[in-house]
């Protein structure tokens, strides 16, 4: 794991990766104008009937689109990738919430087998 956040963490690979979703980017932003953002995700906090509540959007498709098939066809499942420090931030941004809800484009499944548990103990042991 530590080469992927080293990856993700150098600002030049990051604008790499950011740059074709930028279009999603600009639409999102303007559908959800009070959320914040960073290279990999958004987030916002709500206050639902007193109960505060943290939906954060996690990018699963940065690495998406690499792998073909036998026959050439992009085939993403599990192969992509979250980074550590992608859903860290977010989770350390959540703290103050009661509620806290993060989406993926992708199902779980789909990551890399040797991310999928990482994440998955992540988000299950910040669940508390």
């Amino acid at each position: 794991m530590k080469s992927l956040n080293e990856f993700l963490d150098a600002d030049e690979l990051s604008d790499t990766i950011k740059r074709p979703f930028a279009i999603f980017e600009n639409f999102s932003r303007r559908c959800m104008p009070m959320a914040e953002w960073d290279s990999l995700g958004w987030w916002q906090e709500l206050d639902i009937r007193g109960t505060r509540l943290f939906v954060a959007g996690v990018n699963s498709a940065w690495a998406s689109s690499y792998h073909k098939n036998a026959d050439g066809v992009v085939d993403d499942e599990r192969h992509l990738l979250l980074g550590q420090r992608q859903l860290q931030n977010l989770m350390e941004r959540s703290a103050s919430a009661e509620v806290s809800l993060f989406i993926l484009h992708h199902p779980l499944r789909w990551l890399n087998g040797f991310n999928e548990p990482h994440v998955k103990h992540s988000l299950i042991s910040e669940s508390g």
